[in-house]
């Protein structure tokens, strides 16, 4: 069987790629902060049931994160091979915490809806 490796120059593009991303953010628009910026065009009833949808998809990708670490940990994977989930985790659940706290002031009436009910 063939035997592949990275070349220097592919190392130091890589690299040197790498750096650049880290180092410079990059503004990413996703579907879902459009759909939140469109969102004042449903009812808030419809609006808080999608979330709750939108929050049990996330409660599986955590728990797929999860698993994924453990089972990194269990092997003894070095932490530095799987950072990238750690990061993935606190984004995820911060965007959990935010939704929950999105659909609490709907729900209290607290955020004005122009679309209160269907």
């Amino acid at each position: 069987a063939p035997k592949y490796a990275i070349t220097d120059l592919g190392r130091s593009s890589l690299v040197e790629r790498i750096r650049e991303i880290l180092r410079e953010p990059v503004n990413e628009f996703p579907s879902f902060a459009l759909a939140l910026a469109e969102a004042h065009n449903a009812p808030a009833s419809a609006v808080c049931a999608d979330l709750r949808d939108h929050l049990k998809v996330i409660e599986g990708e955590l728990a797929d994160i999860d698993c994924l670490v453990d089972n990194a940990r269990a092997r003894e994977v070095a932490e530095a091979y799987w950072i990238t989930a750690d990061y993935i985790r606190h984004m995820t659940v911060a965007q959990q915490d935010w939704i929950n706290g999105f659909i609490t002031r709907l729900e209290k009436g607290e955020l004005p809806w122009p679309h209160p009910q269907p």
